[in-house]
């Protein structure tokens, strides 16, 4: 592809994005032209463009985004998004919320979507209770992980949030705070459903339950949460019927260890941080610790990450870590089998205990240029260390087997650069 291209599902998705920023502002300047209507409006938005440097692979800034590149040429199908939220009070005590946001995530391309929808009920007292469609409070940036302008990164660190797609359930969340602003605990309980696409997969979440406590003291603030939850996949066929016709266990061993329906797992997070400006610090972590299935893989996942303000600047660095733990299947071929069914069981086999671990560094600066209005700079390395000639289908593209027929040319190494220009009003 020439270095002049600006691959972004040609030229429908990008029409619907400038459309979508059309509308958005559209929308934004006659809903503040309306102050009769009790409606409180906000939005936010990300203009975004990022050029992936690896060789033998393609690369993209999410798992829940369409495309990716790896030629050195720059894309605007990642973190580019417009979302805009009318908050109407219906009471003295509740108020309901619409968030429609589009992106290039990989049902949409561009398309708006109700991120959003809830009916939030806060009677006086520490009680709150969310009712709808919405995003349960798992990590730190759970409910505004596309909210670039409210992060001093990018995107969220991706060694812990690969690990959880974040995507909105539609169901229940009850929160409960005690203290004051100097000392304040909240617990959150939520319940819900939701479905997602995720690096072509589709996931269906047929029950999700979540709790988290959070503490803030001054500067600090730390948080740890709990998921359980029981899953759908919608795949193809893990294995050809003529390989699984040699195979002498795979009809025990697939059923037991890499079920696509009624998957169920757990997951658990924790997250310190330090805000004393100009500085803050922070670590998160996640571990994925149980879970029925390889096709969602045990896992854990951390980051720590620092800032420092200069005025109108920042700067930020962090460093992550992100490990998958599902031991082999030992599937075996039949003695009849030939003796290339054993290669090809065995690489099936490599591909499903996910050896996709990787390490992560990151620096980026931004530039407040005014009130809600940012420009940013940054720069990801990523480094394979377990496995980098085994197919993978996420946040790195390899198209080798058992996903392709070409064998891996990749080093194991990938750079990611990214100019962002966010805005929320």
């Amino acid at each position: 592809m020439p270095s002049s291209a600006l691959p972004i599902g040609g030229r429908a998705p990008r029409l619907r994005l400038a459309a979508a920023w059309l509308i958005g502002v559209s929308l934004g300047t006659v809903a503040f032209a309306q102050p009769a209507l009790d409606v409180a409006w906000s939005g936010y938005g990300s203009l975004s463009a990022y050029r992936a440097d690896i060789r033998g692979a393609t690369l993209k800034p999410d798992v829940q985004f369409a495309g990716g590149t790896g030629d050195g040429s720059w894309a605007l199908d990642g973190d580019s998004r417009f979302a805009l939220q009318g908050r109407l009070t219906l009471g003295a005590s509740t108020e309901a919320v619409l968030q429609l946001s589009t992106s290039n995530a990989q049902e949409r391309h561009f398309r708006p979507a109700a991120e959003w929808a809830y009916v939030d009920w806060h009677p006086d007292g520490p009680i709150s209770l969310r009712i709808g469609r919405q995003t349960l409070p798992v990590l730190r940036f759970s409910e505004s992980r596309y909210v670039a302008y409210a992060q001093a990164a990018v995107r969220p660190q991706p060694a812990v949030y690969v690990l959880n797609t974040g995507a909105p359930v539609d169901g229940i969340n009850l929160s409960w705070e005690l203290g004051s602003d100097e000392h304040l605990w909240r617990l959150d309980l939520g319940a819900g459903t939701s479905s997602a696409r995720v690096s072509g997969r589709r996931i269906d979440v047929k029950r999700t339950l979540v709790g988290a406590l959070q503490w803030q003291h001054r500067g600090w603030t730390g948080r740890v949460a709990a998921a359980d939850f029981r899953v759908d996949l919608d795949i193809a066929r893990l294995i050809s019927a003529d390989l699984g016709a040699q195979c002498a266990n795979c009809g025990d061993v697939l059923p037991q260890r890499a079920a696509s329906r009624g998957l169920r797992g757990r997951l658990v997070s924790a997250m310190l941080v330090w805000d004393q400006q100009p500085w803050e610090w922070s670590v998160e972590a996640i571990a994925r610790p149980s879970s029925s299935s390889v096709l969602i893989p045990r896992a854990q996942g951390a980051y720590l990450q620092a800032s420092r303000r200069f005025d109108r600047w920042q700067g930020q660095a962090a460093v992550g870590r992100l490990r998958y733990r599902e031991p082999a299947l030992g599937l075996q071929a039949s003695a009849a089998a030939p003796a290339a069914a054993q290669a090809s069981l065995d690489l099936l086999d490599r591909y499903l205990q996910s050896p996709f671990d990787m390490d992560t560094r990151q620096l980026g600066l931004r530039l407040d240029l005014a009130p809600g209005l940012a420009l940013k700079l940054q720069r990801d390395w990523w480094r394979a260390t377990r496995d980098t000639r085994t197919g993978r289908n996420g946040l790195v593209q390899l198209a080798s087997p058992p996903l392709g027929s070409q064998p891996s040319s990749w080093n194991g190494r990938a750079q990611l650069t990214t100019l962002s220009l966010d805005a929320a009003f």
